[in-house]
């Protein structure tokens, strides 16, 4: 549509197209506001309106390229100088440029991202229902002490056996977190007599993706089931960590902030701009009691980073 807006404010569009904007423009109060956008970014071309371009304008411009691309560029260029009209015409270029075209790339470019993000949460959610399957209805799950009894753990514990084969299915493509944080529970076991290595692989080994943190039911610590789960989600795009600030209260980071997709237990994946499935809901990331930790409840569904931990005391984690 922008192209049509283009097209209308330079008169290029036929009669029949022209028709058909104004009556979109008519109807629609968001779109006369992105037309008076595009014109006030095309202003600077309204001095040059009623002018001819240049003359010799492009042949001055491939001399004036030969002579950048010769041996000794330092040497006296050809008299064939830029005017002050063929510079402000690029200078017109470069600013609708600038004020279209590059933000229209970056908004596909996050599109992308959240498209590729939602494919690997629909890969994830085939290997956790699988996982349930054969370990009983249980999702994967650890310990509530030691050095295993983070979150992050659930990836571990995918990879080991087998239910995801590919490591950049954790890895979101608009978070910048790097598949080689991605581990294994056997290649954990390998270095847990280095407490130091141990530490600094486990915060990464989860990905980017938030794990299900159990629930409280009469004091007692319950681990995460598949097939006694009240909520809607089973997984989502991570929470912030405790470098990134607001643990627990705003966005994933993953997107920049904008929202996360949400992995339903039908197995569709639907973007949130809110930490929350919806005006009601408990958010993502924290409990009933605004903490990251184990719900109070089968329903209170909590998403912790990778170094969540999976406690079994009262205390936040």
């Amino acid at each position: 549509m922008r192209e049509d807006l283009v097209g209308y404010l330079l008169g290029a569009l036929d009669r029949d197209a022209a028709n058909e904007v104004e009556e979109q423009l008519s109807a629609n109060a968001a779109l006369r506001g992105e037309l008076d956008r595009i014109g006030m970014a095309m202003r600077p071309l309204a001095f040059d309106a009623d002018v001819d371009p240049p003359g010799g304008l492009a042949d001055r411009t491939i001399r004036r390229v030969m002579w950048l691309r010769q041996p000794e560029p330092w040497a006296a260029p050809p008299s064939t100088s830029w005017r002050l009209t063929d510079l402000a015409i690029a200078a017109s270029i470069l600013l609708v440029i600038s004020v279209i075209i590059l933000p229209a790339i970056n908004e596909s470019r996050q599109q992308r991202q959240i498209v590729e993000c939602s494919n690997n949460l629909r890969t994830l959610g085939v290997a956790l229902g699988s996982y349930a399957e054969k370990f009983s209805g249980y999702l994967p799950f650890y310990s509530t002490s030691g050095p295993y009894g983070v979150a992050g753990i659930q990836a571990a514990l995918l990879l080991e056996t087998q239910m995801v084969t590919d490591r950049s299915t954790f890895v979101c493509p608009g978070s910048g977190d790097n598949v080689a944080g991605i581990y294994s529970f056997s290649e954990l076991r390998q270095v847990e007599d280095q407490v130091n290595r141990l530490s600094s692989m486990l915060p990464t080994s989860g990905g980017s993706y938030g794990t299900l943190l159990g629930f409280r039911d009469s004091g007692e610590y319950r681990a995460p089931r598949m097939d006694r789960m009240g909520g809607q989600s089973i997984s989502v795009d991570r929470g912030r960590r405790a470098s990134e600030g607001d643990v627990g209260h705003s966005n994933s980071p993953n997107h920049g902030g904008h929202g996360q997709n949400a992995l339903c237990r039908d197995g569709s994946v639907r973007f949130f701009c809110h930490p929350k499935e919806c005006p009601g809901c408990d958010k993502f990331y924290v409990s009933l009691r605004n903490l990251v930790e184990a719900g109070r409840n089968p329903t209170d569904l909590v998403f912790g980073p990778s170094e969540a931990r999976i406690s079994n005391d009262d205390d936040q984690f």
